[in-house]
């Protein structure tokens, strides 16, 4: 027990306080973009478990096809939390709700089938009137720079 309160103690994670600040309604949509290891995926656990505890139920669309949060490489995916992501995603087995295979994890040489199958992917859950009630986490790939920001 004492060597896990010296962790907790010496090692804790420091939200910012605009993170802890954000403000979510039922019907938000928040877009999590930015470069690779910046930290998206920390992000979104905060934000899904934090919103959790208001609301049963939450879509996480995962939009990155190198390493998805939840589902498999090479996806976009939707997905309805109603509990805490705790551990890996991919060790938890959440079903999606929807999925598409694009084929490949590198953009570049898949960009036709990415595009088709976000579009896809987004035109579903918009067409889904029961995600129409629940606040959506968009997690995106970290290929935002060049080519990687003109796809997304």
């Amino acid at each position: 027990m004492d060597c896990v309160l010296n962790i907790a103690t010496e090692r804790s994670l420091r939200i910012p306080k605009e993170y802890r600040e954000l403000y979510f309604t039922k019907r938000s949509k928040v877009v999590l973009a930015g470069g690779k290891s910046v930290g998206k995926s920390t992000l979104l656990r905060y934000l899904l478990n934090r919103r959790l505890e208001r609301s049963e139920r939450v879509l996480v669309i995962d939009l990155d096809i190198g390493q998805a949060e939840l589902f498999t490489p090479q996806t976009v995916s939707c997905t309805v939390l109603t509990q805490p992501l705790l551990g890996p995603g991919f060790f938890l087995n959440h079903q999606p709700t929807r999925a598409y295979a694009v084929g490949h994890s590198n953009i570049i040489l898949c960009a036709q089938a990415y595009m088709r199958a976000v579009k896809q992917l987004i035109e579903y859950c918009h067409s889904n009137k029961e995600f129409a009630e629940m606040p959506w986490l968009i997690n995106t790939m970290g290929y935002n720079k060049g080519f990687g920001l003109e796809v997304m």
